[in-house]
């Protein structure tokens, strides 16, 4: 079902080299406000994915679309919609981070009077964009990327594992730039990354691949729904709560130490553990869902059989 407000859409997307098939009938839609995982192994085809969405590698079949522009009918229209960081910029060394931007500017044909101060302030290089870009840190050099892919105000931002060479601190801070680009510029991110739990945070849509094969895409809360769900909860007698809630015919499970008991349950049925107590007579201090992680079904999709 073809969704109105996709911002990019791929059709049986394809790429070959030689006998070898990178990416293989890849159908994917991205929406308009979405923070999109795009998620693989290595080799799953994930960078062919992206090089072709921004016109560094030719499919050989299929079709890519933004904004609802064919890609390969009108190249030029499409990709002016697209900021992307697939690889670190060449930048000037020798010259500031803000003369960087400026001559990027010219070369894009010009931005409006306050932009490139506006890009400097979103991604947070404010007091570094008069320093040489020599003197450069990785974070600052991706984030010096980022504020270059933003120049020209477009709607979609595509980044391939941005935050690769980063420590912990800065995957961190990158991930809240992310966050906080989305939000503020109104901007839609499709982006890959290794990083399942800070995607599994940051991302509202997913998709995993393997072999250049589409396994899985859609909400990320839905992929991780299951039918049966883990409801942790904290209660005042945790020996009278195992006797009222074990031996139920909706209660699939019951485990736990201390005060802390994983109740194993139908989602529906979940208002009925917090009933139960409460007539029962047990303090009730938390009740919460214990959902699967995007890393645990990432491993179980793309696992050797």
């Amino acid at each position: 079902m073809t969704v109105a407000n996709a911002v990019l859409r791929t059709r049986d997307l394809t790429k070959r080299f030689g006998r070898f098939t990178a990416v293989d009938r890849l159908s994917i839609e991205v929406n308009e406000g979405d923070v999109f995982g795009f998620l693989g192994p290595n080799g799953a085809g994930k960078t062919t994915t992206m090089r072709m969405i921004v016109g560094l590698v030719r499919p050989t079949s299929g079709r890519i679309e933004v904004n609802g522009i064919d890609a390969r009918r009108n190249f030029l229209e499409a990709i002016a919609q697209i900021g992307a960081m697939v690889d670190i910029p060449a930048f000037y060394r020798h010259l500031s981070g803000r003369k960087n931007l400026a001559l990027l500017a010219q070369v894009a044909g010009g931005v409006p009077k306050g932009r490139i101060d506006e890009v400097i302030e979103a991604v947070g290089l404010q007091k570094a964009c008069f320093k040489k870009v020599k003197t450069y840190s990785h974070g600052m050099l991706q984030r010096l990327a980022i504020a270059q892919a933003l120049l020209t105000r477009p709607p979609l931002l595509i980044l391939d594992e941005p935050t690769t060479g980063l420590d912990p601190e800065g995957k961190g801070e990158f991930l809240h730039l992310l966050r906080g680009l989305a939000r503020e510029e109104r901007i839609t991110i499709f982006i890959s990354s290794h990083l399942l739990d800070e995607v599994e945070e940051i991302c509202n849509r997913a998709a995993i691949i393997k072999e250049g094969r589409l396994l899985v895409c859609g909400e990320v809360r839905s992929l991780l729904a299951e039918e049966l769900r883990t409801y942790r909860i904290v209660v005042s007698d945790p020996a009278k709560a195992r006797l009222l809630l074990e031996g139920r015919p909706w209660v699939h499970g019951v485990a736990g130490e201390n005060n802390r008991l994983l109740i194993t349950t139908r989602q529906e049925d979940a208002r009925q553990i917090a009933e139960l107590l409460v007539k029962g007579g047990v303090a009730l201090e938390e009740l919460s869902p214990q959902l699967k992680s995007l890393r645990t079904l990432f491993m179980e999709l793309t696992k050797e059989q």
